[in-house]
């Protein structure tokens, strides 16, 4: 777990509420969005209102965020405890009451770097002037969730840490440094003067099932029709209007049957919050052959193509995720070829594109292909990964093969 898989459009937030936000001058790190009032003297981070659609959208994700949080199902009672002084490990805790920090408070990920500490009140969350938390073998403030069905009042002069998920209204004291997120489901965040907050980590799901959900059980999707001939499809294949495939083993749904239509949705809403992700390399040249690319999410506002052979590096950690946008189309070249290294996975590589996609022959091609348009795909080419077409068709090329990661 991490934040992007769990706030999903939320993420890019640093502060975020369903009312007012009241910020009279502060550092924040990540965006800022409100369907209330904004009353905002902050940088570097971006205001989005309420009839903007990156607000509109965190807000959904952000309630199903804190349904998802509120579940005390396996939690390690701490009602009526003062978390100051304390030292906690990763897992679930939960108060039916107040929840106190009066004290110091350690988080310790026992050497996981992945560990998650959920810490939930039935009532409020509130600290004590100069509370401070310090993380050991491990622990990263991203994976860290304070959820309150009440309010949240972090006051003054402290560093807190940890991504704050309050139904009630969030406070932060003047001169406080929040590793973390401050939002609040239906109420008002208020922060004090000279307060710095940093956003954690944004950054996609690592699995296929959490970010493209029933749409992972498809190869093959297309808003209009699927074609083809003596190809091999190891995966579902779903269309709009029209399956022409002699495509074997895999399973060829009839038109508008439940599984293609709830595949169809989701991968709509795959599109929108991998789009939604903030981008960490602007994509300078337009042919992406020769290039080496590590785990991050990468832009390119036109064209791009692929001649030669593309790498990935997923520096030896198998979740790495890469991300590969563009406002337009993706053709790659005959022959083209991927290379994937240090742990790199096809299944977690995602190609975003806004135009048609054109695959040249004798490829092989790692990664997930989400477009808006056609899908071509070259005779004797391998796709380790998926074609998912939104609205256009997919023509599958004499003896390609499509494997799904």
């Amino acid at each position: 777990m991490s934040p992007a898989p769990l706030l999903n459009r939320a993420s890019k937030f640093a502060v975020l509420a369903g009312g007012d936000v009241t910020i009279p001058g502060a550092t924040i790190f990540g965006d800022i969005g409100a369907q209330g009032a904004l009353t905002v003297s902050a940088t570097p981070g971006s205001v989005h209102g309420r009839s903007d659609t990156a607000t509109n959208g965190a807000m959904l994700d952000l309630l199903s965020a804190y349904r998802d949080l509120s579940n005390s199902d396996g939690s390690i009672d701490i009602t009526g405890t003062d978390l100051g002084g304390l030292t906690i490990y990763p897992g679930r805790y939960h108060s039916g009451s107040t929840i106190a920090v009066t004290d110091t408070l350690t988080f310790d990920a026992s050497n996981n770097p992945n560990a998650v500490f959920i810490i939930e009140s039935g009532s409020s969350i509130i600290t004590a002037v100069g509370t401070q938390m310090v993380l050991i073998n491990g622990a990263s403030f991203s994976n860290i969730y304070w959820v309150a069905s009440g309010g949240t009042y972090v006051h003054a002069m402290s560093t807190f840490d940890g991504n704050i998920v309050s139904f009630g209204p969030v406070t932060v004291g003047a001169s406080t440094t929040l590793n973390g997120r401050a939002m609040s489901v239906e109420s008002k965040v208020t922060l004090g003067n000279s307060c710095t907050i940093t956003r954690g980590l944004v950054s996609p799901p690592s699995t296929p099932a959490s970010i493209l959900k029933t749409a992972s059980n498809f190869a093959v999707i297309a808003g209009s029709v699927v074609t083809g001939n003596h190809e091999t499809v190891f995966g579902d294949i779903g269309a709009g209007h029209g399956i022409f495939t002699d495509a074997h083993p895999g399973t060829i749904h009839p038109l508008g049957d439940f599984p293609s239509i709830s595949a169809a949705n989701d991968l709509t809403g795959a599109y929108v919050n991998l789009t939604s992700l903030p981008v960490d390399v602007e994509l300078a040249n337009a042919d992406l052959g020769g290039t080496t690319l590590t785990p991050g999410v990468y832009n390119k506002m036109t064209a791009l193509t692929a001649t030669g052979t593309v790498t990935f590096d997923a520096q030896n950690n198998s979740d790495a995720i890469f991300v590969v946008r563009m406002g337009s189309t993706l053709i790659t070249s005959l022959g083209t070829k991927m290379v994937l290294k240090n742990g790199a996975k096809s299944a977690n590589i995602y190609w975003l594109i806004g135009g048609a996609v054109s695959l040249g022959a004798n490829s092989t091609f790692d990664g997930n292909i989400l477009s808006m348009a056609d899908i071509t795909v070259g005779d004797h080419s391998a796709i380790n990964g998926r074609a998912l077409s939104e609205n256009g068709a997919v023509a599958l090329g004499d003896f390609c093969t499509i494997t799904v990661g």
